[in-house]
Formats: structure tokens, C-alpha cells, sequence
């Protein structure tokens, strides 16, 4: 092979790869994004887990089951309604320490007493939180 038949193929081999490095992209691969940094790939963290980097945890669709006892009740979330108890939340976002969620569970029946369950960030979330309203 020529010198510049050598040189062409090195250039076309390359331009892709320093044009995709030089910005950052989002892509969608299936129901996964992935983000470029620099010429990194990463891929976030998989569903219904989470990563800590040793201040943040990062959470993907994390499943928290919230169960009440002896009756149902609304699930509040940082005072906003999200369902009924037997009740499957998924949360995706990142915590910290100072980052808190509180649950409230209020029952439906008046004459029990309403419950509620404060995390912190600092901590992995729970995977359960289980209320009994005659305690």
C-alpha cells in the first residue's frame, strides 16, 4: 500500500473518534440512557439500584414497598399524596447528607393515629418501610 493511501485510511479511521470526543452526547440505548463525558462512556446506574460515590448516593428507580397494618392508608410523600398503601414507590434521583424524605401514612380509619418515617440521605434507602397503626 502507498504512503498516502496509509495516511488516508488513518485519517478517516480517525476523524470519527476525535469528533465524537470532543463534545458530550446523550444517547438512548433501549430503555438505558447513557452519557458521554469528554470520551467516557458511562452508563447510569441499573434500574431499581444505586451507586455511592462516598458523598452522594445515586439512585435509578429504586423500589421502596410501603405496607400498613391492621388497615390501608395514603402515602404522603414530603406532603404530597403519592398512593394507598400496599403501595410500591420508585425513586430516581440523587441524596446526600442533609437530604431527607419523609413519609407520612394516614389511615383511613380516623380513630388510628397517622405515621410517619423520616430518611436521611447520608443512608442507603430502605427497601421496605412497614406502618402498623395500632402501635
Amino acid at each position: 500500500m502507498r504512503p498516502s493511501g496509509l495516511i488516508a485510511l488513518f485519517v478517516i479511521g480517525l476523524c470519527p473518534l476525535c469528533i465524537t470526543g470532543c463534545e458530550t452526547l446523550t444517547n438512548t440505548q433501549g430503555n438505558d440512557v447513557t452519557r458521554a463525558i469528554g470520551n467516557f462512556e458511562l452508563t447510569p446506574t441499573a434500574p431499581d439500584s444505586y451507586w455511592f460515590d462516598g458523598t452522594v448516593y445515586d439512585y435509578n428507580r429504586y423500589k421502596i414497598t410501603i405496607t400498613s397494618e391492621p388497615t390501608v392508608g395514603k402515602v404522603f410523600l414530603n406532603g404530597r399524596q403519592i398512593g394507598a398503601t400496599p403501595f410500591e414507590y420508585e425513586y430516581t434521583g440523587k441524596m446526600e447528607a442533609g437530604d431527607y424524605l419523609t413519609f407520612n401514612v394516614v389511615p383511613f380509619d380516623e380513630a388510628l393515629k397517622p405515621r410517619q418515617k423520616v430518611i436521611n440521605g447520608s443512608r442507603p434507602l430502605p427497601r421496605a418501610i412497614a406502618v402498623n397503626f395500632s402501635e
